[in-house]
């Protein structure tokens, strides 16, 4: 059978009336439409698992678009995921749909079909976990659907360094970066260092900065430099290394250390989502550095519309 939109559309809406006992009571979430687009099998199949098991902000239709190095003809498959309303008694059900679209060629017929399959009226997020290639056509091709653009520089490494280019990239999209959202907690454990009046002033004088992360993704550690950078306008000596630990994801940050006229202040994982900060003139304390996993991530970032600022000054700094 050849893939049409009609298939697609009809196939759901039959996937809707089954996983719903045909009792006409499923209706889809009015959220947003998700799109990802990757370039490996193992991704996008991972996508759909993640997708599937988003515990909230579940799209409303996800759209996973696999673009392959070959001349495979397109494909589609599709999954509907009912959950019943909390407290409704009349038996409705909320839906979210996933359908993976596959094809050849580095998905270049792909576009079309995804532009075809979005709902109406909703912000279309776009998750680009593929070569960020600026020249690329399918990226410009979905660039022009979404509202909101997320990429993953600790999984595709090639994506830090494109971060400038997508944020400046027009049509003007909200962009941000999932490696971004990882060191929520170390950016907010670092601003504890520096809770009074004199350790505040002392950052004027950052002259060293150390960090140690897991693995071999620097991403997270460059992320959070740049943000110390364009937060206090100084260009300190850098210094990042990388450990082992096979207990951590690859790309994790271990500990920050800032040297600010002549003292210390440091951050350190001192076991699983819990930091140490220490700091002159104030008591040793503990914070939280819990980073969800790539579900909880994504969550997250679907909660988010807005262009976030602060990203944006600090991807000026890498």
């Amino acid at each position: 059978m050849s893939i049409t939109l009609s298939v697609i559309e009809s196939t759901l809406a039959d996937l809707r009336s089954h996983e719903t006992s045909g009792s006409g009571r499923g209706v889809r979430t009015n959220m947003l439409d998700l799109v990802v687009f990757c370039d490996r099998r193992e991704l996008a199949d991972e996508m759909v698992e993640v997708i599937a098991s988003l515990p909230h902000s579940r799209p409303s239709r996800a759209i996973i678009a696999l673009g392959l190095d070959d001349e495979s003809d397109v494909t589609a498959d599709a999954r509907v995921f009912c959950t019943p309303v909390l407290g409704d008694e009349s038996g409705v059900q909320v839906c979210s749909e996933i359908v993976k679209l596959e094809g050849g060629r580095n998905g270049i017929a792909l576009p079309s079909l995804v532009a075809g399959l979005l709902l109406p009226d909703l912000p279309v997020f776009l998750h680009w976990r593929a070569e960020p290639d600026a020249s690329r056509v399918v990226l410009a091709r979905l660039w022009e659907l979404a509202t909101r653009v997320v990429v993953d520089s600790t999984a595709v490494p090639a994506a830090l360094g494109s971060l400038s280019t997508l944020v400046q990239r027009q049509p003007d999209r909200s962009v941000t970066d999932l490696s971004w959202t990882k060191i929520t907690g170390w950016r907010e454990a670092v601003a504890r260092a520096f809770d009074n009046a004199e350790n505040a002033s002392a950052l004027g004088e950052l002259s060293h900065l150390e960090i140690t992360h897991v693995g071999s993704s620097d991403a997270q550690a460059r992320l959070l430099a740049a943000w110390l950078e364009s937060r206090t306008g100084r260009t300190p000596e850098l210094t990042i290394e990388s450990e082992s630990n096979e207990d951590m994801r690859n790309g994790s940050l271990t500990r920050v250390a800032l040297i600010c006229a002549g003292e210390r202040y440091s951050v350190t994982r001192v076991e699983e989502g819990t930091g140490l900060v220490e700091a002159p003139r104030l008591p040793e304390h503990h914070v939280p550095l819990r980073v969800p996993p790539l579900r909880g991530l994504l969550a997250q970032e679907l909660e988010f519309l807005g262009r976030d600022r602060i990203f944006e000054q600090a991807v000026t700094e890498l």
